[in-house]
């Protein structure tokens, strides 16, 4: 089944007998790009196994609605989901909408929206997380710490080793990522920490990565931020400077490109707000290469 629209599709149930319980039992649901599937009510949706669900668009939980997936296939996609929860009190192994991460915190959180995604982020030395990453958004959580603990699926490892992997932080900006105590236990597929806030987005890499801007390498490159929905910044050492770039997607099309004359700018500037979430390819001056993420 496919779901493709520009408009918000529509998924309740009634609720007179209270919470109800919604099956995709078997084959695939697509969620094309652009859409908005809303979860309306008090329901459970369950993902069977055999069953599958690609989501490229927007699944909303809403304030009810919680998801339980199948070890071995979970959601994938270039999408995301999302769920918001309102607590009153300090909380303690919430869950909001089933999405697999666990909060607790030392003070009422209010209002939170939390969104997870599923393309890895690349560090500028193309160290990559695990397939799982969130965002949690609050108002009231200034000064709190929390008991955070992710819960990733085995194929989101992406390659990882689960004894290794250690949960990190990183504000809006995404280019620097910090590392937080925690511990990993593989066989609960788990990541946990404690940490203070503020932090926004969250996921998982493998211990002692290099994390920040990446080191001049002899081309006297620098790109950042490699994961970002916006602006991402190219500076060069060297008087040639930056002569031209190319954005290209993973297929090889050349979607954007700039050149300078002379001996070419010492920084410059790409934008990937228009684009859809995904990988791209930047390649700076003909011989510096760059993987991009549009989250």
């Amino acid at each position: 089944m496919i779901i493709r629209s520009a408009w918000l599709f529509v998924l309740s149930l009634p609720t007179l007998l209270g919470a109800q319980v919604m099956q995709l039992a078997s084959g695939t649901l697509n969620v094309a790009e652009g859409t908005h599937l809303r979860v309306e009510g008090s329901v459970t949706w369950e993902v069977l196994p055999g069953a599958q669900v690609v989501n490229d668009g927007l699944i909303d939980l809403g304030v009810e609605a919680t998801l339980v997936e199948t070890a071995g296939s979970p959601i994938v996609g270039s999408g995301v989901e999302t769920a918001v929860r309102t607590y009153s009190l300090p909380i303690s192994d919430e869950e909001p909408g089933g999405l697999g991460l666990m909060l607790g915190s030392t003070t009422a959180p209010g209002e939170v929206t939390l969104t997870r995604g599923h393309v890895p982020f690349v560090l500028p030395n193309m160290a990559e997380s695990i397939g799982r990453w969130y965002r949690l958004e609050s108002n009231d959580l200034s000064g709190a710490v929390m008991n955070v603990v992710l819960r990733y699926d085995d194929t989101e490892l992406n390659g990882l080793f689960a004894t290794q992997l250690q949960l990190h932080k990183a504000l809006d900006t995404l280019d620097y990522w910090n590392p937080l105590p925690g511990n990993a236990d593989p066989g609960q597929a788990t990541v946990s920490a404690v940490m203070a806030w503020p932090w926004n987005f969250l996921t998982a890499f493998e211990q002692d990565v290099v994390m920040g801007l990446a080191e001049p390498d002899g081309s006297g490159m620098i790109v950042h931020p490699t994961v970002t929905d916006g602006i991402v910044n190219m500076s060069s050492e060297y008087a040639m400077g930056i002569q031209q770039w190319v954005l290209y997607d993973v297929h090889g099309a050349r979607l954007a490109e700039a050149h300078y004359s002379g001996i070419g700018n010492a920084n410059a500037q790409v934008d990937l707000a228009s684009y859809v979430p995904g990988v791209y390819i930047l390649r700076v001056n003909g011989t510096f290469v760059q993987k991009l993420i549009r989250p």
